[in-house]
């Protein structure tokens, strides 16, 4: 290797060593920028209420970001210029970049010794360059202010997770009803006749011959397994303080009131942030996994398309997918009111042996509720109208002459449930109470 290539080489180290510098202080300004960026399309999104797509934090931040990128990857100075400024910096009155460009004038005594100078001062270059060259003290400080900004920012548009108080959506409260040691503290005159009459009278109807299970049995299990995926979906619900009102609703069995909350709260989708919308998109899909487990495949369904566009962020469609989802719990509030209406005349028999001998049972005369009328205030007392002189207690079943004998029906029972229908076979006799007395309470204490 001749005198003049190691001269370039030991040069070109030097180069080395600050170009990979400035390497480092690229990387930095990339991150702060990018920072910056994304932190400004935050503030847009705020200042035009959501107007904007998720995308333009993103689009912002690889613009600024490629400024630092640009200057790690394309470095625009040779070897020629960075000897000049390195000599500006240095002090050295432009004796590296005089002697890179004699180098290859041997013949000249001031050049060769100039060469000489400069090669001893080399290695004092390299150290001075790893003590001062970073310069990445101002980089550092720039990306602690950009990360505090993007907190600051943060904090600012992130709502209190309170969908009633930030966006104006109207749900109400959820009170649990008084118990009935509270409303009552005397007691129901004539209750405890009325459900030891019940209890016996609501026995699970024999299995026949053939090993088939009864209809009372069935339609219990298939009432539990739907009670209980509820409770489960309104649980999962409840864990997102989103979503809380609604899954409390869920985990009460109030369907009605959840639909209820849906339906307010798709007129206000379109107002949420787009991270809001995130959590509730997969709040939705996970809460689908969990009903759809349990066999009901249409909500399930239904709260698969309102995720997706929750998702997609289609502010026509979102909505009235969110509406379709409350559709689909007030279609599924009346098939459970109407199925326990049915399981409840199923339970007001009992089937015989197989042999066509009837059990004895008791008869009532069905009577229509009535609303009573609400007290004026505290103290007064409620007054039950019997509705004619011959019956004192409006609350104690009659008893009717028992029948040995009844009608014997056969045929299928659907409860929208997952389960198979299941036949059965039994006695259909009338159920010995002539009205529900919660149904009369809740008449007063609520009146429709």
């Amino acid at each position: 290797m001749s005198h003049s290539e190691d001269f370039t080489q030991k040069l070109k180290s030097v180069y080395r060593l600050a170009y990979f510098q400035r390497i480092i202080r690229g990387i930095l300004r990339l991150l702060w920028l990018g920072l910056l960026g994304y932190t400004s399309g935050l503030i847009l999104e705020f200042t035009l209420n959501n107007d904007l797509k998720p995308s333009i934090k993103w689009v912002l931040a690889s613009l600024l970001g490629c400024i630092g990128f640009y200057r790690v990857v394309f470095p625009v100075v040779s070897l020629k210029q960075f000897l000049w400024r390195l000599d500006r910096l240095l002090g050295k009155k432009e004796q590296l970049s005089t002697a890179f460009e004699y180098m290859n004038a041997n013949q000249n005594p001031i050049a060769v010794a100039l060469i000489k100078d400069v090669a001893a001062m080399i290695p004092e270059i390299h150290r001075t360059l790893r003590r001062k060259g970073w310069k990445i003290g101002a980089e550092i400080d720039y990306l602690m202010i950009s990360f505090a900004i993007l907190a600051l920012v943060l904090l600012i548009t992130m709502p209190t997770l309170t969908l009633s108080a930030d966006y104006g959506v109207d749900i109400p409260s959820l009170k649990p009803e008084k118990e009935e040691n509270e409303v009552f503290q005397n007691g129901i005159f004539g209750l405890t006749q009325a459900s030891n009459l019940a209890s016996r009278q609501t026995q699970p109807l024999q299995r026949g011959s053939t090993g088939e299970a009864s209809s009372s049995d069935l339609a219990g299990v298939q009432g539990e397994q739907m009670t209980q995926a509820m409770q489960e979906l309104g649980e999962q619900l409840k864990d997102n303080p989103l979503t809380q009102p609604l899954g409390e609703a869920l985990e009460q069995g109030n369907l009605e009131m959840a639909a209820q909350m849906l339906d307010s709260f798709s007129t206000q989708i379109n107002n949420l942030p787009p991270f809001i919308k995130d959590q509730l998109s997969q709040t939705f899909e996970q809460a689908a996994q969990t009903v759809e487990e349990a066999g009901m495949e249409t909500l399930a369904e239904q709260m698969k398309n309102t995720a997706q566009e929750i998702r997609e962020g289609n502010q026509e469609t979102a909505g009235e997918s969110i509406k379709q989802l409350s559709q689909e719990l007030n279609r599924m509030a009346q098939t459970m009111k109407q199925s326990q209406g049915d399981l409840g005349g199923q339970t007001q028999t009992q089937s015989g042996t197989g042999g066509g001998s009837g059990s004895e049972e008791a008869k009532a005369q069905m009577g229509s509720p009535t609303q009573f009328e609400r007290l004026a205030g505290v103290g007064e007392t409620l007054t039950f109208n019997a509705g004619n002189e011959g019956v004192a207690e409006i609350l104690q079943p009659g008893q009717a002459t028992p029948s040995l004998q009844g009608p014997t029906v056969s045929g299928s029972y659907n409860l929208a449930s997952p389960l198979q229908p299941s036949r059965f076979v039994g006695e259909i006799l009338p159920y010995p109470l002539n009205w529900t007395w919660l149904n009369e309470i809740k008449l007063y204490f609520f009146p429709q």
